[in-house]
């Protein structure tokens, strides 16, 4: 994390809190300014998702990389052999638990 660091988490539970939390509402800041720079390239489905949903203190479920993600046979076509898309799926738990979320 770049913004919310288990060191400044760690600050925040000591005799140096108050510092933290002004530092942590200057990270926060940074973060939404970085986000909101971010936005503009993503699909609007996925601008709607980012603004609307937070995954903070949620669970990685399962994560998937491969050049056939959805093949898991590996089955192919003679000349196909090169014509591979790498993929990469993820599943989320919400923090409460009340919600799985499937990002690909």
């Amino acid at each position: 994390m770049n913004y919310f660091t288990a060191q400044l988490w760690a600050d925040i539970n000591s005799p140096r809190a108050k510092a933290a939390m002004e530092e942590w509402d200057l990270n926060l800041e940074r973060y939404r300014q970085q986000l909101n720079s971010i936005l503009p390239k993503l699909s609007a489905r996925a601008r709607s998702f980012f603004r609307s949903v937070s995954l903070h203190d949620g669970t990685l479920t399962r994560m998937e990389v491969g050049d056939r993600i959805d093949n898991v046979e590996g089955t192919w076509e003679r000349g196909n052999i090169n014509r591979r898309e790498t993929g990469v799926r993820l599943r989320a738990l919400s923090a409460d638990g009340n919600a799985t979320f499937r990002l690909e």
